[in-house]
């Protein structure tokens, strides 16, 4: 599939909380939102390994894995727990600030993003679903 041309997202307004920031800390920079129950999610966390980015994750609630997200989001290292949560383990609850995942679900909604995985360029071309490595690739470097 193609990303539609017409559509882009300013990510402009959303604060750094929210984010949970993995992979290659220096690469290209993609912004995904996510839902850990999402298989397609699950899968396209492995092809951004694959293609060495930095990945700037925030997690919304699609399917009702709003306390999983928290767990995510509040653990020591959100990262380790990400890997963990798409791996089916099982996450012991945390505490913390939770406004950033509502900031991130508000804006979802204020975007039409009403399915995950949504992929988002640094030029704020956006594609929706899942692509395999290579498409993914290509799409990746139209950034300008």
């Amino acid at each position: 599939m193609r990303a539609r041309p017409d559509r882009a997202l300013s990510l402009t307004g959303l604060p750094k909380s929210g984010a949970i920031i993995w992979g290659n800390l220096s690469g290209p920079t993609v912004t995904v939102f996510s839902d850990f129950t999402c298989g397609y999610c699950r899968a396209l966390s492995g092809v951004l390994t694959e293609l060495n980015v930095r990945v700037v994750e925030r997690p919304i609630s699609i399917l009702g894995s709003r306390a999983l997200s928290e767990r995510v989001y509040c653990a020591k290292d959100p990262a380790r727990a990400l890997r963990r949560a798409y791996a089916g383990d099982t996450l012991e609850p945390a505490n913390c600030d939770t406004s950033g995942l509502d900031a991130n679900e508000k804006f979802a909604a204020a975007n039409g993003i009403a399915g995950t995985p949504v992929i988002v360029r640094s030029d704020g071309a956006m594609i929706e679903g899942y692509r395999p490595k290579d498409a993914l690739a290509a799409w990746l470097k139209g950034a300008r």
